[in-house]
């Protein structure tokens, strides 16, 4: 996939920056006052030199239309880029900072980009500002062209779809940030297939049901960085792959996995999986509710701090350190936890059946309220002689074999199997 998103100043001179042929858009001493006035004039390569503000849709000719913003503002307001072929947009600034593309829509499920499914648009060193007063009024959607996003910062309204959708794995979105505009903001990025590096969301955004952003597809769509400072609400489905995810707020992703997450810090962040197979490796969060129906969700390296209330079935952690107490619930079963370690309680509530915990190092004591397999795990302090211990309650079935404990396995069970097992 090529993009023409470099520009070469070296041959003409406009306004001290080079340029060969390109046209000057602006007010005075320009060679026409709008993008849509230059193109009418059979050109398609314009420069502008002051802010401009356009009064009527601009049409993208079959030579694909060029604009550079220099230090100025492009105000679409309610105007669209439109297409009525597979041509090319490129718009490009000096950086986020100087160079701005604005539009505002005010009717729902209109977007800045009507264009064709394999046009190429790309916008690099600028910013977009989205001010669209009505949902789902997005930069550009999957039926509309191919973006490549590049050095963007996008300023998105407090509404639900307000950025990029897009389903082609040639997408792809590199250093961009996403600035939210407030508690309802959602639908920043949702790239079924493609590629993005880098991303950054800043403040608070949706905490719903509505991702702000969402990956995945049939096709492998890859994410390798994104730094949150606010809560937000995520979706990974499909083959996704995801990795390096620093979130510095509360996170309540709903992940329907069945591609992987690695390397990645959701701190403070509430996990839950719900309804999807997939990995995790190397993930650091604070896990107040797995909920992952016969998801056979995968753990392997996690770091899993404060209380975790385990909801789900055929859940299975490896090699997994959990810094808090460890409650399973009623809805956590034939899950598995092998060569963990816990540095408090572990609670196995009523209801909750058929979960296994083989070699693993649980610190604090250990509560059976139903049906169990524990074996190899040593139950209690470092050093042994205290007080932890396993405690079987009355009418459960459970398997407790080899295993070191602290003080004496205290057994209420009706038919419980114990064998092998030594208090140190």
């Amino acid at each position: 996939m090529e993009y023409l998103g470099t520009f070469d100043f070296t041959n003409a001179t406009v306004t001290g920056v080079g340029f060969a042929g390109w046209k000057t858009i602006g007010s005075a001493g320009a060679d026409y006052l709008d993008v849509q006035a230059m193109l009418d004039g059979g050109f398609n390569q314009g420069i502008l030199i002051t802010d401009v503000t356009e009064d009527s849709d601009v049409v993208v000719p079959s030579t694909g239309l060029f604009i550079q913003l220099a230090q100025f503002n492009l105000d679409m307001a309610a105007n669209k880029f439109t297409f009525a072929g597979a041509y090319s947009l490129n718009v490009e600034g000096y950086s986020a900072d100087l160079s701005r593309l604005t539009f505002a829509q005010t009717v729902t499920n209109n977007d800045l980009i009507s264009g064709n499914a394999t046009a190429r648009i790309s916008f690099r060193n600028m910013t977009i500002d989205n001010d669209s007063t009505q949902t789902a009024c997005k930069v550009i959607e999957n039926s509309n062209g191919i973006p490549f996003v590049e050095n963007v910062r996008v300023e998105c309204p407090n509404q639900f779809q307000c950025g990029f959708y897009t389903t082609d794995i040639e997408a792809v979105f590199n250093n961009v940030e996403f600035v939210t505009g407030g508690s309802s903001t959602s639908g920043c990025i949702e790239m079924i297939d493609g590629h993005a590096t880098n991303l950054t969301f800043t403040g608070t955004f949706s905490n719903s049901s509505l991702p702000v952003f969402l990956i995945g597809g049939s096709q492998g769509a890859t994410l390798k960085g994104l730094i949150a400072s606010g809560n937000m609400a995520i979706t990974v489905q499909g083959a996704a792959s995801v990795s390096d995810i620093q979130f510095a707020g509360a996170l309540t992703p709903i992940l329907k996995l069945s591609g992987d997450i690695s390397n990645s810090d959701f701190a403070a962040g509430v996990l839950n999986n719900n309804a999807g197979d997939g990995k995790f490796s190397n993930v650091s969060c604070s896990i107040a509710s797995m909920s992952a129906t016969n998801a056979k969700t995968k753990f392997s390296g996690c770091e899993l701090s404060g209380a975790a209330q385990m909801k789900g079935d055929n859940m299975m952690f490896s090699s997994c350190a959990f810094t808090g107490n460890v409650t399973t619930t009623s809805d956590c079963d034939a899950s598995s936890f092998t060569g963990c370690h816990f540095a408090g309680t572990l609670t196995v509530n009523s209801g909750s059946v058929r979960n296994m915990f083989a070699n693993n190092t649980i610190l604090g004591a250990v509560t059976l309220n139903d049906q169990t397999i524990m074996t190899g795990n040593v139950v209690g302090a470092n050093a042994g002689g205290g007080a932890a211990t396993i405690t079987i309650a009355a009418g459960t079935d459970s398997v407790i074999t080899n295993n070191l404990v602290d003080a004496d396995i205290s057994d209420s069970g009706t038919t419980t199997e114990l064998s092998g097992n030594r208090t140190y």
